[in-house]
């Protein structure tokens, strides 16, 4: 049992850290940055630095909030991802005029507010 837990658990964290240095290389670095004139070589090279990058700053992260209070780190996390989404799903269900422009700035702004 604890090795399927293991191995499911390895297999989330392995996913999410692909997708997010998949955005970070394709979306950030190759449609802000550079603003499309990334080769595919390069874009893969980044992708692999922004793998390692995250990987430190998760371990880094882990390291210093390891006596912290499991269930505050938890809720914050939540009340976070909430905070960012929600007014990006009420905006673009609700409203006609809700542009990818919007979207960024609603995500952004959601992030910066306090939950």
């Amino acid at each position: 049992m604890a090795c399927a837990v293991v191995a499911t658990t390895l297999a989330a964290v392995a996913g999410l850290t692909l997708a997010a240095a998949a955005s970070l290389a394709h979306d950030v670095l190759a449609k802000v940055v550079f603003k499309g004139r990334l080769s595919a070589n390069r874009e893969l090279a980044d992708a692999r630095t922004a793998i390692v990058v995250l990987g430190v700053v998760a371990v880094v992260l882990a390291i210093v909030t390891q006596h912290w209070n499991r269930q505050v780190l938890i809720s914050f996390t939540f009340a976070a991802a909430a905070s960012a989404l929600l007014p990006i799903v009420l905006y673009g269900t609700l409203w006609r005029g809700f542009t990818v422009n919007g979207l960024r700035w609603a995500l952004y702004g959601g992030l910066l507010s306090p939950p």
